[in-house]
Parts: structure tokens; sequence; C-alpha cells
């Protein structure tokens, strides 16, 4: 785990975990997220599915907050995919 940047703190708290046992489901996805996640920044946040958009179409033009918070459709970006999307289409028929 050092060798991919994972911080002490975060691989110990892992091992232990995985040894002893004892977490909560929550408790074990903070863990999991603290070691596979915790080395490449700070603003990693454990969100539940239910408030992710189960429609893809504008991926892309997902947004958040610096603070969290629910996700949001930047509407200028997903103006600009459809009119690629559109244009792609338009070129392929050509």
């Amino acid at each position: 785990m050092f060798a991919r940047g994972v911080k002490p703190k975060a691989a110990y708290r892992y091992a232990r975990t995985m040894v002893t046992g004892g977490a909560t489901r929550r408790e074990a996805i903070e863990i999991i997220a603290e070691r596979d996640c915790g080395h490449l920044g700070t603003a990693i946040e454990i969100v539940d599915v239910s408030e992710i958009p189960t429609d893809r179409t504008h991926r892309n033009a997902w947004r958040r907050s610096a603070n969290g918070g629910p996700i949001w459709i930047d509407e200028e970006h997903a103006q600009r995919i459809d009119e690629a999307r559109m244009w792609e289409t338009f070129y392929a028929k050509t």
C-alpha cells in the first residue's frame, strides 16, 4: 500500500479492520475510501446511491458545490453536449 502512496494511518486502519472486524458497513466504506482515495485529495465525500441521477445523458455536465450538496446539471454545459451530439449525428449521415 505504501508504494501506491497510501498514508500509513489509512493503511494501518484498513489492515486492523480486516484482521479484527467489528466495523459497520458505513465505517467499512469510510475506511476503504480513506485507503483508496485519501492520498489523492481531501474533497472525498461518500454519497448514497439514491442521490446520484439515474439519467446519465449529461453526465459530463453534473456539478456539485465545493461544499458538497446535491448534484445538479450545468445547463450551459449540457447544451454544448447536446449540440456536439447533433453535429456528430449530422456528420455521420453525410
